[in-house]
């Protein structure tokens, strides 16, 4: 049996980052693999989310944080600690031992081959440069990405990242324009997957879910930002046909206005349970959207079409032919044909994907 590490963003507290690294893990078990998640800590994720530890010198990292910022981290203390639990608990039994710069070489070494993916892994902005994510001194015939992003990092201007991707023996990148792009910095195949959530089915998915402690029927707003436009639209909408709001968020004091029911201490299952039994879904969120498609679930996302990360989210509304949902004056209601159509044809092509790997290994 051959046996698969993968190293992502798994320790971030962020529902889309925790549950693209557990659908991975559970596909690739499905088809018969060996699977870890290898517990790579990369210092510049862990100053994001877990200042839980006290970390000063995380605080001190970014000189662009005001005091208050810095004030307002220690103050989510206690918080983060609930919520680094939950996430850790949700992954539990699925990662190696803690991994570091000094005994990498000693974990990577039981593996047949290592994936990195499916998240902003090549960004070198967010991992500081960390070149783990790029799989260096891993051997050539071990190297394999999935729906990997750059996000707004530019990779063509990037002569060292492009020297150890052209070592890969798969390369699979998030974003079609991506794939493009590597494919002639390269001169080999580069494949476009979608995150790996869409890899596992909605029955899948709600075996994991937690039900909601809420009898009323409800809209459900979930953002990582303020989102204070989203929130307006989403409370009138929800007003109007008598509904309940529920703002959903993995971060704290993100908007009490409108008297609206704030749910910021979700573990995953509840985040799943969230969407699951929502009316409307108001998102400005790529696994937002994401697990609305998936869930079937009627929905507006906003996008910000001036941001490079924006184009993840066009593309799978385009490909689930969704576009409709991105447009404000009304609420678009997804295809449940075309969903299983598409969904069945992704599974394909990935599948298709890790057989060639197998047989050149």
């Amino acid at each position: 049996m051959l046996k698969i590490g993968i190293i992502t963003f798994h320790r971030a507290l962020n529902y889309g980052a925790v549950l693209q690294a557990y659908a991975l893990h559970e596909y690739l078990k499905q088809c018969g693999y060996e699977v870890e998640i290898i517990d790579y800590r990369n210092f510049s994720i862990e100053c994001i989310y877990h200042s839980s530890k006290l970390n000063l010198s995380c605080l001190r990292q970014n000189s662009n944080n005001t005091l208050k910022s810095k004030i307002k981290r220690l103050i989510e203390i206690p918080y983060l600690r609930r919520l680094n639990h939950q996430f850790e608990h949700f992954l539990d039994g699925r990662i190696t031992k803690k991994t570091t710069k000094k005994n990498w070489n000693t974990v990577i070494s039981k593996f047949d081959f290592i994936i990195t993916g499916s998240d902003q892994v090549l960004n070198k902005i967010l991992t500081n440069a960390d070149m783990k994510y790029y799989l260096s001194g891993v051997p050539r015939q071990k190297r394999v990405s999935f729906a990997a992003s750059f996000g707004a990092f530019d990779i063509e201007k990037d002569c060292e990242g492009i020297q150890e991707l052209d070592k890969f023996q798969g390369l699979s990148l998030r974003e079609q324009v991506s794939a493009d792009k590597m494919k002639k910095l390269v001169n080999k195949d580069c494949y476009c997957h979608m995150d790996p959530i869409f890899l596992l089915s909605k029955e899948r998915w709600k075996k994991q879910q937690k039900s909601p402690k809420i009898r009323q029927r409800y809209v459900l707003i979930f953002s990582m930002n303020k989102a204070l436009g989203l929130v307006k639209k989403a409370y009138q909408y929800a007003k109007e046909r008598k509904l309940c709001t529920i703002f959903l968020s993995p971060s704290i004091g993100r908007t009490l206005k409108y008297g609206i029911k704030q749910i910021w201490c979700a573990s995953p299952e509840e985040f799943l349970g969230w969407i699951s039994y929502a009316e409307y879904i108001f998102t400005d969120s790529f696994h937002g959207c994401a697990f609305s498609i998936l869930y079937e679930k009627k929905f507006f996302v906003e996008i910000d079409r001036n941001r490079a990360s924006s184009n993840r989210m066009i593309n799978i509304l385009e490909y689930f032919e969704c576009e409709e949902n991105a447009q404000s004056d009304k609420i678009g209601e997804v295809k449940s044909n075309k969903i299983t159509t598409q969904l069945k044809k992704n599974r394909e092509n990935v599948n298709h994907y890790f057989n060639l790997l197998k047989e050149e290994m």
